[in-house]
């Protein structure tokens, strides 16, 4: 199996063109690439790079991608049940 190659926080971010800062932020939260810890530093590989991007949806214009949020929003919503009143039996 080959060694992929691995790339440093601030080449991957470069590679992403974030900040370093944004990808840090990420990892933070877990949502950003996978990546691999070497000596207390982070380090990315190029394939997981690419994989996390695809992963992600693209979108022509900033309203198109607003109203693909507005939509996952509102499938995220929980209905609420309505309070139904329990009867005990005598």
């Amino acid at each position: 199996m080959e060694t992929p190659i691995q790339m440093s926080s601030p080449d991957a971010a470069k590679s992403l063109g974030i900040a370093t800062y944004t990808l840090r932020a990420w990892r933070m939260k877990g949502t950003g690439p996978q990546y691999t810890k070497i000596g207390g530093r982070a380090y990315y590989a190029m394939t997981d790079l690419d994989a996390w991007v695809a992963s992600h949806p693209r979108y022509r214009n900033t309203a198109e991608a607003a109203v693909a949020k507005a939509k996952a929003q509102k499938t995220a919503e929980v209905p609420k049940a309505p309070n139904a009143e329990v009867k005990k039996k005598k």
